[in-house]
């Protein structure tokens, strides 16, 4: 059973992970340490000598460079394991909703959820209507056609559409169907 506090890992995977984030956090941090250090013994010395001989300058390019490259790998090891520490229930819902409150008789059925419309776009509504009027669902390449946006600005309504929960997006051939997913609200 997979549970959320873990992100689906057992505790020994999850146990490996972090060691591993640790390892990489240390030696970005070492890395780092090593590069500010040779900079300051590099000034130093041209402060008190004046000059540096050019085995030196080698060595001190050296250093830096090898520096800068596990500093690199550090980050891009530690950006590769952001994904396994982010909660499976971190994206979050808009509440987009608002439920008729009024009083009912006991035999009567509360009225169904109405859509809210300060939370949405002009064009989001516009689908929204559309999608109920075409029995709640459609092709995106339909909408494209009837709706007077460019298709990249339709896909971005979609995916904002989704992200508040009010429809899904499926795959349909090159296209994708898009589905109203409450069905019964005004």
């Amino acid at each position: 059973m997979k549970n959320s506090m873990n992100n689906g890992f057992d505790p020994s995977e999850r146990q490996k992970i972090l060691r591993i984030a640790i390892f990489y956090g240390i030696s970005l941090l070492l890395s780092l340490l090593i590069i500010v250090i040779s900079v300051t013994f590099f000034v130093m010395i041209i402060y008190l000598e004046g000059k540096v001989s050019s085995e030196f300058l080698y060595i001190f390019v050296s250093v830096v460079i090898v520096n800068f490259a596990i500093s690199a790998l550090s980050i891009r090891g530690l950006m590769g394991l952001y994904g396994s520490f982010q909660s499976e229930h971190t994206d979050r819902r808009t509440i987009v909703f608002s439920i008729n409150n009024k009083s009912h008789a006991s035999a009567e059925r509360p009225s169904a959820p109405k859509l809210n419309p300060e939370y949405f776009t002009d064009l989001e509504l516009e689908i929204i209507d559309m999608l109920k009027n075409h029995g709640n669902r459609i092709l995106q390449s339909d909408i494209a056609k009837t709706i007077n946006a460019s298709k990249a600005s339709i896909s971005r309504v979609i995916t904002s559409l989704e992200s508040k929960g009010v429809v899904v997006r499926m795959r349909k051939g090159v296209t994708n169907e898009i589905i109203l997913v409450e069905t019964n609200f005004k």
